[in-house]
Formats: structure tokens, C-alpha cells, sequence
């Protein structure tokens, strides 16, 4: 009974055009099915690459702006070139000659002169000044700022001569301690002025005749001629001096003990 049902199956099959039990057309709807699963792999396989080229573009792009941010943002260490060196013999704010590492530096100007009888100002705020070309051995050189000492020299210390003032020492050979030997103000006297020593200065000088210089010579300094100049470094003529005017005195050598002492001047410094 099966046998018969089974040829009658495939009679039947065979009377309808069928392969008949899948046959050569199930095979070939197998083919067909996966050629066009193929075709669907492939298709999604060019998608999935051209997406990813876009994401790739899109990043890259985005990358590059980024970049290009940061950069703005954050340019990194600055590179800082040092400063062109000055010419020889120069610095920035003063000329040869002049150290910033003076005694007179960080003092104000105007206290220059109570510390060195003979100071020329050569620089001010960094330009220089016209000078005259004379060389005066001791004379202090100066560099000035707002007012303040930056940078000092003396000049000429090679040429002293064989018997030097004091204060020509004391400007050649720098040192926290320098300045006047004694200071204070003229006062009148019957033989003319003498100093009234101020605050602080050594009262061994009180009295001590100042003018007139002429009236005796021995006492008048280095050669006979000491230095008596203003706070401004002009000279100063004996005749200018009169009592109550604040001096600075530079004293040379031994004084005669007597009262009032006399001594020998190396230089006086007026302020008129």
C-alpha cells in the first residue's frame, strides 16, 4: 500500500510538471535564495566601508579643528630672546665706568654729595648726558633713575697725585663709611665763620674756623686750593659762604689740638 502511494506520488508530480519532492527546483531556489543573500552582504558591506570613509572625513576634520583650537588656546612655552647685547663698554642704563654695585646705589641723588665733594651726574633715566671731556681724578660719576642712584664710578684713580686728598681716597676706594669728616652749619665769629657741628657729627670740630680760607693758606688744602663747590658740583667762591648755610667738610691729616681745632681742609660742600 505505501509502495502504491509513493508511485502514485510521483505520477502525479511527474502529470503536474513538478520536480517532484524539492528536485532540481528546490535546488535551484537555493541557488537563487543565496545568491541573493550574497548580494545583500555584499550591499551592506559597501555601506558599512562608505560610512565609515564619511566617520573618518567627519573625524578627521573635526581633529584638524581641534587642533587648530588648542593651538589658539594654548600656544604652548613662549620662546623668549634674550636682549641685544649693548655696545662695548656700555650697559643698558649707564656707560662704562659705572657698577651697580657702588656704596651710592639705592641712595637719592641729592645725598651723592654729602658722601663725594666732586659728583657729575652723567645718566638720567637711561639717556646720557652731554659731558665736558676734562678729567678730574676722584670725581664721581653717577647713573640716576627716578631720582635714585643706580650705578656710580669714580674717575681718573690711576692719575692721583703723589699726595692724594682725602676724599679723592675715599672715591677711588669706596666703602659704606664714606663722607664728609664733619658737617653741620657756619656760623658768624669774629674772625670770620667757623662750623656749628650738626646731628650726629663729632663735636671735636665745633668752632673750627672755615673762612676766611685765604687768611691761612697752610690750612687751605691739598696745594692750597680745596675743593668748595655747591650741592650742584659748581664752584664756590669765598665771598659766597655766609652763616647759617649747611656745609660738608672734608678734613686731611692731623689737626692742631687747640681750641678751636684747626685743620686742614681737603674739601667743603655748600648748600646755598
Amino acid at each position: 500500500m505505501s509502495q502504491w502511494c509513493w508511485m502514485w506520488g510521483m505520477e502525479r508530480a511527474a502529470a503536474d510538471g513538478s520536480p517532484g519532492d524539492d528536485g532540481e527546483g528546490h535546488r535551484a531556489e537555493v541557488r537563487e535564495r543565496t545568491r541573493r543573500q550574497l548580494i545583500a552582504v555584499a550591499v551592506s558591506s559597501a555601506v558599512l566601508v562608505l560610512a565609515g570613509v564619511v566617520a573618518l572625513v567627519v573625524l578627521g576634520g573635526d581633529d584638524d579643528e581641534m587642533t587648530e583650537t588648542t593651538r589658539d588656546d594654548d600656544p604652548g612655552p613662549a620662546t623668549t630672546l634674550p636682549p641685544a647685547a649693548p655696545p662695548d663698554g656700555e650697559s643698558e642704563s649707564h656707560p662704562s665706568g659705572l657698577g651697580p654695585a657702588h656704596p651710592l646705589v639705592g641712595r637719592p641723588e641729592t645725598e651723592a654729595r654729602e658722601v663725594y665733594p666732586v659728583v657729575r651726574v652723567e645718566w638720567i633715566d637711561g639717556e646720557a648726558l652731554m659731558l665736558t671731556m676734562d678729567l678730574v681724578p676722584g670725581r664721581v660719576g653717577i647713573a640716576v633713575e627716578d631720582g635714585v642712584i643706580v650705578a656710580a664710578g669714580a674717575e681718573g684713580c690711576e692719575e692721583l697725585p703723589p699726595d692724594p686728598a682725602g676724599w679723592q681716597l675715599q672715591a677711588c676706594d669706596p666703602s659704606p663709611d664714606d663722607g664728609a669728616t664733619v658737617w653741620g652749619r657756619l656760623v658768624e665769629r669774629e674772625d670770620g665763620l667757623a662750623l656749628e657741628p650738626g646731628a650726629g657729627a663729632d663735636r671735636y670740630y665745633e668752632m673750627m674756623q672755615v673762612v676766611p680760607l685765604s687768611a691761612d693758606p697752610d690750612r687751605a688744602g691739598t696745594d692750597g686750593r680745596p675743593v668748595v663747590v655747591d650741592l650742584e658740583g659748581a664752584r664756590v667762591t669765598e665771598s659766597e659762604l655766609t652763616a647759617g648755610q649747611a656745609v660738608w667738610i672734608w678734613v686731611t691729616g692731623p689737626c692742631e689740638e687747640r681750641y678751636p681745632v684747626g685743620c686742614t681742609i681737603d674739601a667743603l660742600v655748600v648748600e646755598r
